[in-house]
Order: structure tokens, then sequence, then C-alpha cells
């Protein structure tokens, strides 16, 4: 369904009046010129097309202002930050991962700015908006704006175009809208924001940082990519940790050590299996209930190689379990494990679990 150009350039310019009208420091007694007169981005026949055509498939917000989406056009894909300072960002890094820089244009702008509702840079100054943009235009006249004069008051856009070569779509050789989806978009928000180090919060060591990456390239479409995108943007050691522990302890995968043989059991006996027979390997197999300490114990049965490096003196399962409840289960008295500015500690940590995540989810990939 083609995008209405009008309505489009009406939200745009009253995002900018409402701006001018709600902004604090601004007079009201002032007089300008924001409802009597239309006007509108320019546009040539290409970017109108843009404008009607561009097609959001899926978006996320990860802050107040801060979003990140993939639209198509004319059958190809584009994936985009909002509001993101991508200056220390080396773009023939991301070209390895199929990202190509893409210039913006009027039509791309007007269509994202009104799909995506961006808003106006909060230190925008109301009065250049008035001197700039609502000053007073001959009557029954149409003022058409530049984008880039407007572009300036909104939050930035940045758009890479996505190419064949993108490893995280599914190995295709040519792709469509049904390969386009909010596991994509978190790989993508995940790899832009770990390439960007004005953005980044905790002090991530190199190692942990290629793990991130890593995950990115090589993990499971099945892991929760979301929980690795707080997790990178955590403004603490232990809510970072608990949203890499959030990918190990979905019930699915939890479920799997515990359940594996019985469901292999099932499958070769299928034919032989009586129902009495049937009902007793329920019983012998899945009476108890999941212990969660238990579960983590026989999940990360067979992984030393990884989990070896935590340096524990108790078993690294117990360790890692007694650390998510330190963290969820709020104690006064209770003594701190790990501190928060012990940045070492913290990054093999976090190291560890990201190294698991990625084993893990490849070891069950048959049973997600």
């Amino acid at each position: 369904m083609s995008r209405n150009m009008v309505e489009a350039n009406r939200y745009i310019f009253n995002t900018l009046k409402d701006f001018i009208d709600d902004h604090p420091e601004f007079d009201r007694t002032v007089d300008y010129f924001g409802e009597k007169y239309i006007r509108f981005i320019q546009t040539n026949d290409q970017e109108k097309e843009w404008l009607k055509e561009l097609n959001v498939i899926t978006d996320k917000r990860l802050t107040s202002v801060l979003k990140f989406a993939i639209f198509e056009f004319d059958s190809k894909f584009y994936f985009i930050s909002v509001s993101l300072n991508e200056q220390n960002i080396d773009l023939s890094s991301l070209e390895e991962y199929g990202l190509l820089d893409f210039d913006n244009n009027s039509g791309i702008f007007t269509a994202l700015i009104y799909g995506l509702k961006v808003g106006v840079k909060e230190d925008v100054d109301p009065y250049k908006i008035l001197d700039e943009v609502f000053y007073e235009i001959e009557e029954n006249k149409k003022e058409g704006f530049e984008y880039i004069k407007i572009a300036d008051f909104f939050e930035s856009i940045k758009i890479y175009q996505i190419t064949k070569n993108c490893p995280f779509v599914y190995d295709n050789l040519e792709f469509t809208e049904k390969d386009i989806d909010e596991i994509l978009l978190f790989r993508l928000a995940l790899l832009l924001l770990v390439k960007n180090d004005a953005v980044r919060i905790l002090k991530f060591s190199p190692e942990t940082l290629e793990c991130f990456v890593k995950l990115c390239e090589e993990g499971s479409t099945k892991i929760s990519y979301e929980n690795l995108l707080y997790s990178f943007v955590s403004f603490s050691w232990k809510h970072c940790f608990l949203d890499v522990y959030r990918c190990l302890d979905l019930e699915r995968l939890f479920s799997i050590p515990k359940l594996k043989k019985f469901y292999d059991t099932i499958l070769e006996k299928k034919d032989l299996l009586n129902f009495q027979d049937f009902a007793t390997l329920c019983e012998e197999e899945i009476s108890l209930k999941l212990r969660e300490e238990e579960t983590l114990e026989k999940l990360l049965n067979g992984e030393e190689k990884i989990t070896k490096r935590l340096g524990s003196c108790e078993n690294s399962y117990k360790f890692i379990y007694k650390l998510r409840n330190s963290i969820v289960h709020f104690r006064a008295s209770q003594e701190t494990m790990v501190p928060n500015d012990d940045d070492d500690r913290w990054n093999i940590i976090i190291n560890v679990c990201l190294e698991l995540v990625l084993s893990l989810y490849k070891k069950y990939e048959d049973y997600l």
C-alpha cells in the first residue's frame, strides 16, 4: 500500500510545530506562521517513489530515541539506526558483513520520520526552527524545503544496504522478505553497537567484544539476540550477566538434558512401545519437576573446556547459579560475589557465558 505523501509531510511539520509549542523556553506570545501555510519537503520523481513505496518490515526501539529498523524498496533491503553516534565506526569493517553505507534522500527521510515517528533532537533551539521553517510566506503559496535543512532538527538516521554477502541472512545467495525478521534486526543492531566504542558503557575486553561478534556470526537463530543486545548496553556488570544468563535460562534449553534421553527412546521404540511401557518411561524420566541448579549442572556437563576459565574453587554450574541468585534475590546482609568495578573478573564471566550460549545452542539445535 502506497504511503500518503501529504500525510507524511504534514506529520513532519506538525512535529516541529509541537516541539516549539511544548518547549519550556518558548515565548507563547510570539506569533508565528505554523498553521496558515502548506510546507513540504522537496522530492524529485525518484524520491517520490521512495516516499510512497518504502516498506518498513520490522523495527525496534531500544531507548526513548535509539531505534533500529529494516526496510525494503524495489526488492532490496536496508538496515537503519536512529539517534546513534556513528562517527567512530569504521565503515569498511561493516562491509565484510555485507552492510554498505547508503546515502539518504528526501523520500527515504520523509518516509522514515513519518513511519518510525522519529522525534526532534532535545537540544534544538525552538527559535532556530521558528526562523528557518515557520517564517511568513505568500498567501496561497506552498513552501518546499530541502530535506537536509529539516533533517538537521531531527534525530539522525544512518542507512546501510544489506547485500547478499551478509552472513546473517541464512547463507542465501538471494533473500526475500521472509528472511527478514526481528532476529536479523537484533543481530545487526548488536554488531553495529559492538563496532561503535562511542556507545560502550562497560569496559569490555577485546576478547569479550570478539565473543559478541562471534555470536552474531555463528550463533543459532534460536538464541535470544534481544537479551544479548540488552546485555551489551547494560549500565552494570550484574545486569549484563543476567541478560546473558537468560539465554541459558530459557525453559526449552534447560529441559533438554533431562528430556533428551526420553525423547530419543520414544523415537527409537515408537513401533515397539505399548502403552504400559510408555507410561513407565514417562514415570521414570519426567516424574520430577526440573530443578534449575540440577538442570544447569547437566546443561554444562561436557563444557569444561569453556567453564574452566572461571577458575572457581567450586563447580562452575554452582558458581554461575549462585551468582545469578545473588543478583536476583537481594539480601542486605549478603556479601557481593563480584564487585561491579572488577572489570577483569566480569569480562571472564561474561566471556564464558557467551561461549556457553554459542556452544549449547549449536549442540542442541535439533531439539529447539
